[in-house]
């Protein structure tokens, strides 16, 4: 509170509460300049190959390459799973 200390409960609970409201409820403005900057490109052969279509195949023995109870990502489904179904 302005830089003082407190230990009131319902005090502190009231601070927390503006502050949060504050940082969270504010859109952020600025603004983004890529005018003059140089970005990477890759060769129009790795373009081909990171875009061509992939078959069962290789899904199938990209599955059977991983172990069983590593997780995929945020579905929670493990490889046991998809090797399984």
């Amino acid at each position: 509170m302005n830089g003082l200390w407190c230990e009131d409960p319902v005090k502190v609970r009231k601070e927390v509460r503006k502050v949060s409201v504050k940082c969270f409820s504010a859109p952020k403005q600025f603004s983004l300049n890529l005018q003059n900057m140089e970005f990477p490109t890759i060769s129009e052969d790795d373009n081909r190959l990171l875009t061509k279509d992939i078959g069962d195949h290789e899904i199938k023995e990209a599955i059977n390459k991983c172990g069983r109870t590593k997780s995929p990502g945020p579905d929670k489904f493990n490889f046991l799973f998809l090797k399984h179904n």
